[in-house]
């Protein structure tokens, strides 16, 4: 595990560079989803004395191992109220994944379902699309 002092730098530093590329403070930005899910207490205590948020995810389709249908499928497939759904567009994986969200994207549309912020999906009653 990185040190105290090296994580909040990462952290401190990735939002800056994200609030700089779309224009907004960086005191908006406070969510991080750690990598595979792995976070012990302490890590979680120390996000929440900085100022950042721990959200987790339910529908990581493999994306960057399978065909972009089966990926699509699976996120039909998975997506249930309130679904968090983690792609990952590095390491040149950018144009696949812009393909797969053009096409889930108004099939769950069609189906009921609101994409909202993290904030948004906190003030909501479970159920609700």
């Amino acid at each position: 595990m990185e040190s105290a002092s090296t994580l909040k730098g990462q952290l401190d530093q990735s939002r800056k560079a994200i609030a700089h590329s779309c224009g907004i403070s960086p005191d908006t930005i406070r969510d991080v989803r750690p990598p595979y899910g792995f976070f012990i207490a302490k890590t979680l205590s120390m996000l929440s004395d900085w100022g950042y948020r721990l959200v987790l995810w339910d529908n990581m389709p493999l994306h960057f191992i399978q065909p972009t249908q089966r990926t699509i499928n699976q996120i039909l497939k998975r997506t249930i109220p309130g679904s968090i759904i983690v792609l990952h567009d590095g390491h040149e994986h950018g144009k696949k994944i812009a393909q797969i969200v053009d096409v889930f994207i108004p099939k769950l549309k069609a189906k009921g379902f609101k994409f909202v912020t993290i904030d948004q999906m906190q003030n909501t009653t479970i159920g609700e699309r």
